[in-house]
């Protein structure tokens, strides 16, 4: 359903439909509905004989009358009148000659319900009222595809929700001959059966066969960074004009078109790789191009020159496979650099430094922070020092990247002649999601390094427990040169196909490196790491022999300097805003963040003041105190944002994927940093426990709300949920900081108990558990009606604590940073 950018000359279904193929019987589009012709069993062939011949006679005459309402059905003006043009784009010569941007063309979506309306308004027209048997179904199936079309992006409708309140004795064409009178109509259980069974068919071919290629005709269908997981509808000049826009923007800044498809083949000939489709994502102001190269692209070896367009057909997988095509350019390009991206992974890990200041994640991010503020505490002089401030944001970093640099920098890399890949996988129980996890690890090193799968299982039991190791067997070797020429491929001879509506054009990637790659992120941190050698090397040279800390540390582009010398700090942002044009390095100004006063001299030569913040310090999601260094979520990011956008609701096992969801919510809230007693005082942990299950029920409130029962199925469960979350949570926290506590080191011949007792002692249970259920009771207030015994049950808990008016005055003070009125469910 997604994706779709082909243009169709006339709106409604397309032309390979079997409504508007004229060649095919009616017989064989009943036979598309019921699915009765061709048995798949032997054994059940003949009962499937009979009911066809029961079926036949009635289900032809629907589907005469069917195709005569379709022929005769105006999509378009059904269309016009629910989702219309804006107005520059009714007229033609108009909409071609109006200056459009980007940003105004992005917001130009149709709403949701009036694309379901336009889909329930087909369904009355081409489908007869005898094919739904009664008012009532209509309307149950009307209800399910209004649901289908406000789903997420990564939602599945169960085949159960479209036969939901169905009453398939109202299909009188599907019951043959057993009985014309609707209200004396008796079916055995068998004959019940098969009718259920006909109508699921029935039912799903109008949903899969009917409206799923009429929204692909008449949208683009597409989610975006600013709309989270929501799905936006694109007429399809719209989004023409933003796909024409995006390209033509692409082409100045990053890509080359390349011309007939006999250079086209001649590139392909002697890759490795193939051709990745290029997607655009829409940004609030502006689109972000995405190389599919996790999916498979196939293209035909006898390039067949179109009359019209010369270009290159794409064939699907199936036919390729069928004409036997075993080239590994065939595979998708991720696939094919998976092994590049182990032997990458494996000179980080044993060369950290060649990334710089750079790691993978905020989790990386705890051990620096900690160091830090215990060197603070050990240097007496910088003890009570004035933190100093700085973050910057380099500009386009996937994109401004100098090729040929980029590989000079990799070829001083990679350390080993060959490299040894060995395969295996560990299962093991993860009880609170309830689920096996299965991981699949790799080992990479040297030849010589070759271990015993007995060997890895010995390490291996001593980090997990009640599990299953499994050998991969086969081992895999790959050559420098092979990792080289895949590089220097994959750097340098990038190649995309875009849609452009009537035919594929191919574009060559001349600077950056391709978003959605495997490799990008380790290109770019490879590559600012080198680049932190030269803009950077005379940052911390102090001119006093006074002993300065530093932090400095970068996620990808996002540069992050904690300094108790100014110089230094004022020295790293004239260097980072001067850059490296050479390279490609360009700081974003709009960006660029500091807690002092300072003034910079932009790139047209005027010399302005740099942003200011005030106490807290946002950086990659994160508020840091300026003083204390003490750390929280920063919660700002979610500010007038819908909960339900991020949510992707499972309508398979509601009841237990409810427990399961809610916890997924709160899991990544639950992070060391804003819990370590060594970086943050005892309120602020508290605070940051409290403000997570703020933001969990929250989320768990627009959860519920999507679930067919709503709040009122089961009250109980919601209660015994709401405890588990709370229960998990705390323990989750208490887990991470016993084994991920750079004071573990420390701990020596002490007990486990009073390690535990130091990580966690700003954190007791029984304070964890009232923040918790206070937490979701502030949120279920919002809605009182919806949730009364919840609420109730809530209230008694929460009276029977002792320290209640300490933990409400915390929970006041949390409740005026998170803000709940910036919330929308």
């Amino acid at each position: 359903i997604f994706y779709a950018e082909a243009f169709v000359k006339n709106i409604g279904l397309p032309p390979w439909h079997m409504l508007n193929q004229a060649d095919v019987l009616d017989v064989q589009l009943l036979d598309s509905l019921v699915h009765l012709r061709k048995p798949h069993e032997k054994r059940k062939k003949a009962l499937r004989r009979k009911r066809w011949k029961r079926v036949k006679e009635s289900g032809i005459t629907m589907c005469k009358e069917l195709r005569k309402r379709h022929s005769k059905c105006d999509y378009a003006r059904l269309l016009e009148r629910h989702c219309p043009l804006p107005r520059p784009f009714k007229d033609s010569a108009r909409s071609d000659s109006c200056d459009h941007t980007l940003s105004g063309l992005i917001a130009l979506d149709s709403p949701s319900n009036r694309v379901a309306n336009f889909i329930v308004e087909a369904l009355r027209t081409v489908f007869p009222h005898d094919f739904w048997g009664s008012d009532s179904n209509f309307s149950m199936f009307s209800d399910v595809m209004r649901k289908f079309v406000l789903m997420r992006r990564y939602e599945r409708m169960p085949e159960k929700e479209i036969t939901k309140g169905i009453r398939v004795t109202d299909f009188s064409w599907l019951c043959g001959n057993r009985g014309t009178n609707k209200g004396k109509r008796r079916l055995s259980l068998s004959d019940h059966e098969a009718l259920t069974r006909l109508t699921r068919h029935v039912l799903r071919w109008v949903c899969c066969q009917f409206v799923i290629p009429l929204l692909r005709v008449c949208f683009y269908i597409t989610e975006t960074e600013f709309s989270k997981h929501r799905v936006l509808f694109y007429r399809k000049p719209v989004w023409s004009m933003i796909r024409k826009l995006s390209i033509e923007h692409l082409l100045q800044r990053q890509y080359t078109e390349i011309d007939g498809s006999t250079e086209v083949r001649k590139r392909l000939e002697i890759q490795r790789m193939g051709c990745s489709m290029l997607r655009i994502l829409p940004k609030k102001n502006g689109i972000r191009a995405i190389a599919t190269l996790s999916k498979r692209r196939f293209v035909e070896d006898e390039l067949e020159a179109d009359a019209q367009d010369s270009q290159e057909k794409l064939v699907s997988p199936r036919k390729a496979l069928k004409r036997k095509l075993s080239d590994t350019r065939y595979l998708s390009t991720n696939m094919i650099l998976n092994q590049t991206f182990d032997v990458l992974k494996y000179e980080y890990s044993a060369n950290p430094e060649y990334f710089g200041s750079g790691i993978l994640g905020s989790n990386q991010f705890y051990p620096r922070l900690h160091s830090f503020v215990k060197g603070l505490k050990l240097n007496a002089k910088s003890e009570n020092a004035s933190l100093y401030f700085a973050s910057v944001d380099i500009h386009h970093c996937y994109d401004t990247i100098n090729q040929k640099q980029m590989y000079d920098i990799m070829r001083k890399i990679l350390s080993e002649d060959e490299y040894l890949t060995q395969r295996y996988h560990v299962l093991h129980p993860f009880q609170s999601m309830r689920k096996i996890q299965a991981r699949y690890k790799k080992k990479v090193g040297a030849p010589d390094t070759f271990d015993q799968f007995y060997q890895i299982a010995d390490r291996l039991a001593a980090r997990y427990t009640n599990s299953i190791f499994v050998d991969g067997v086969n081992c895999g070797i790959m050559k420098k040169d092979q990792v080289f020429e895949l590089l220097r491929e994959h750097i340098f001879q990038n190649v995309v196909v875009a849609n452009d509506g009537f035919c594929p054009r191919f574009f060559l990637q001349r600077d950056g490196v391709p978003q959605g790659s495997v490799l990008s992120s380790f290109l770019c941190n490879f590559f600012y790491g080198d680049m932190e050698k030269e803009l950077l090397r005379d940052v911390f040279v102090s001119d006093d022999n006074s002993s300065h800390v530093h932090l400095l540390v970068r996620i990808i582009d996002d540069f992050l300097l904690v300094t108790t010398d100014k110089s230094a700090s004022t020295r790293f942002l004239k260097n980072m805003n001067l850059g490296i044009p050479l390279m490609g390095v360009k700081v974003n100004p709009a960006k660029t963040l500091v807690n002092y006063d300072i003034k910079l001299k932009a790139s047209n030569g005027v010399i302005s003041p740099v942003s200011k913040c005030e106490r807290w310090f946002p950086w990659c999601g994160m508020m840091i105190d300026t003083v204390s260094c003490e750390v929280r979520l920063d919660y700002s990011r979610f500010s007038g944002s819908l909960a339900r956008d991020s949510l992707t609701v499972d309508l398979v096992n509601e009841g237990a994927a409810l427990n399961v969801r809610m916890k997924t919510f709160v899991r990544p809230r639950c992070q060391c940093i804003f819990f370590d007693s060594f970086l943050n005082g005892k309120m602020t942990i508290e605070r940051n426990f409290y403000q997570a299950l703020m933001l969990t029920a929250v989320k768990t409130v627009g959860y519920v709300d999507c679930l067919p029962g709503g709040s009122s199925s089961n009250e109980k469960y919601i209660i015994e949920c709401i405890e588990d979350v709370i229960s998990y949570a705390f323990h989750l926290i208490r887990r991470r900081l016993i084994n991920e506590s750079p004071q573990k080191s420390s701990v020596g011949e002490r007990s486990i108990k009073s390690a535990r007792n130091e990580c966690t002692g700003a954190l007791t249970k029984g304070r964890a558990i009232w923040l918790g259920r206070h937490a979701f009771q502030s949120v279920l207030q919002k809605h009182r009606v919806e949730y009364e015994n919840v609420i109730k049950n809530l209230n008694r808990k929460l009276s029977n604590h002792r320290e209640t008016s300490e933990l409400k005055r915390i929970a006041r003070e949390s409740l005026k940073l998170f803000d709940l009125s910036r919330f929308e469910l």
